[in-house]
């Protein structure tokens, strides 16, 4: 899959959403982009169940979802400890993200996000049945 047209959280959501200062400093700045872009693209794999993707406006419920997958995905390069409360958080927001999303691909949450429109004039129909119509007494017209 392909990037989204826009990734549906930035840099900064992390520290709104999945990070301490101190932690988001510890972060490879090259790895922030591409896991934020990951995790966005792990998003539309769900949302493409209700939606036409690319996204066009969506809601903060989503950014805070992305900035808890790529905090995971971010965590995990820098080295992840199940023991420890801080990557447990982690984990278990992930999780959260996940069950969230799946909620979205099985219909039981539904936002609402303004999606891509469908191209409705490329569409038609062709038919190679008859269409002819009849009388009451079954003679063509």
């Amino acid at each position: 899959m392909t990037t989204p047209a826009l990734p549906y959280a930035q840099p900064k959501d992390l520290l709104s959403y999945a990070f301490n200062k101190a932690d988001y400093d510890r972060l490879d700045p090259n790895s922030i982009i591409p896991a934020i872009n990951a995790a966005s693209d792990l998003s539309n794999g769900y949302l493409s169940s209700q939606f036409n993707l690319p996204l066009l406006k969506f809601g903060s419920d989503l950014t805070m979802n992305v900035c808890f997958i790529a905090a995971f995905f971010l965590q995990i390069k820098i080295g992840f400890n199940p023991n420890s409360p801080q990557d447990g958080l982690i984990k278990a927001r992930y999780d959260l993200a996940i069950k969230w999303l799946e909620s979205i691909a099985n219909e039981v949450i539904h936002p609402t996000y303004e999606d891509t429109p469908t191209d409705s004039q490329n569409e038609f129909v062709l038919t190679t049945l008859s269409r002819g119509y009849n009388t009451p007494t079954g003679e063509d017209i």
